[in-house]
C-alpha cells in the first residue's frame, strides 16, 4: 500500500496564531498478489478542506475539524487533536 497526500496551510487572521485552514489532496494505491492487483493499477483519491485551532501555544496543540469527499462520492467529517509532524 502506498499513500500521500498534499496539503495548503493558511492564516485566517493577522496573528496567524489562533485559527488556520487547510486545504488538501491525497491518493492512494495498494497491490495484492492473490487478486492479481498490482500496484498503481488502481488510484483512489479524496479532497478536502479543514479548520485548525490552536489550543496551547507553547506545545503546539492543534484542534482540526476536516471535511473530506473521496473518489466514488464517499465523504465525512475528521477530528483530530494534535499533529503527526
Amino acid at each position: 500500500m502506498m499513500y500521500g497526500e498534499i496539503e495548503y496551510r493558511f492564516p485566517l487572521q493577522k496573528n496567524k496564531e489562533l485559527l488556520g485552514g487547510v486545504v488538501f489532496v491525497n491518493v492512494t494505491t495498494a497491490s495484492n498478489r492473490m487478486g492479481d492487483i498490482n500496484l498503481f493499477q488502481y488510484l483512489d483519491y479524496a479532497y478536502g478542506l479543514g479548520l485548525r485551532v490552536m489550543i496551547n501555544k507553547k506545545s503546539r496543540t492543534n484542534l482540526s475539524l476536516d471535511f473530506a469527499r473521496g473518489k466514488y462520492g464517499a465523504g465525512g467529517f475528521y477530528l483530530g487533536l494534535n499533529e503527526v509532524f
